[in-house]
Formats: structure tokens, C-alpha cells, sequence
């Protein structure tokens, strides 16, 4: 059974202004097997970055979150500050392993919830149920 929350061989962007906060994040992922790319700026053309599986980001980053939201890669915001509606927040100061351990459980409810959306519903008695649709097929 795959392991849905590991991060080894998955591509993180850490996009931070402080270039402490970023390497000391980088380390952290990279110790769980992530690849890393770190950026200062926020530009939204990284979330163009090929196989990008998630992305911590500082507080200043509106428009590359919004990319990222369109795109369905999972972000969350790293930031002393709380202006942000539309990613999950981890405030400062939070040592970078909690981030990463964070990180690892959203994508293991993200997958969680994929698998789920594409099983079949069975119920307790064990048959399959067949929708309308698929019966007209028939």
C-alpha cells in the first residue's frame, strides 16, 4: 500500500522572504526526501513548476495562492500574520519539522479524500449501486 503522505521524490516550493525561514523549511523537507525549490518572491508563474506537489508560502504571496488554488496544489501559508481566507495558516514562530509534519497530514487527507471520490458506494449488503445513468446504458 502506497505511502499517500510521504513527501520523498515530491516537489515542494518554499516561497519566503527571509532567508533563514526558507532554509531552515528546506532542511526540513529535504530530510523527509522532498525536493526543494526555494524562491524570494511570490512570482504566480511557480505554479507552473513541473510535478509541484505543495508549497509553503509567507504572507505576501495573494496572487501565487490564488494560481495554486486554480491549479488544485495543496499551499499553506506560513506567516506572523492572519490576512489570509483562503489557506490553511500555520502562524510563526513554528519550528519547521511542525510545518513539515503539517504538511505530510494534508496530503494524506487530500489523498485520503481523492480515493474516497473515486471508489464506488457499497452498500452493507455488499451490492454495488447502479446509477440511473449507468442502467440506461445497459
Amino acid at each position: 500500500m502506497p505511502n499517500w503522505n510521504s513527501l520523498q521524490g515530491r516537489t515542494i516550493l518554499i516561497a519566503q522572504r527571509t532567508w533563514l525561514i526558507a532554509r531552515a523549511l528546506a532542511d526540513a523537507f529535504e530530510k523527509k526526501g522532498a525536493q526543494i525549490v526555494m524562491a524570494k518572491k511570490a512570482d504566480p508563474d511557480l505554479a507552473n513548476l513541473p510535478n509541484l506537489s505543495a508549497a509553503v508560502l509567507d504572507g505576501q504571496s495573494g496572487d501565487l495562492r490564488r494560481e495554486l488554488q486554480a491549479k488544485g496544489i495543496p499551499f499553506v501559508s506560513y506567516t506572523a500574520s492572519e490576512q489570509t481566507n483562503d489557506a490553511s495558516v500555520i502562524g510563526k514562530p513554528v519550528p519547521a519539522a511542525d510545518v513539515v509534519a503539517r504538511v505530510e497530514e494534508w496530503r494524506h487527507e487530500a489523498a485520503v479524500a481523492m480515493v474516497r471520490r473515486r471508489r464506488p458506494s457499497v452498500p452493507q449488503d455488499g451490492r454495488a449501486k447502479v446509477s440511473s445513468q449507468d442502467q440506461r446504458r445497459a
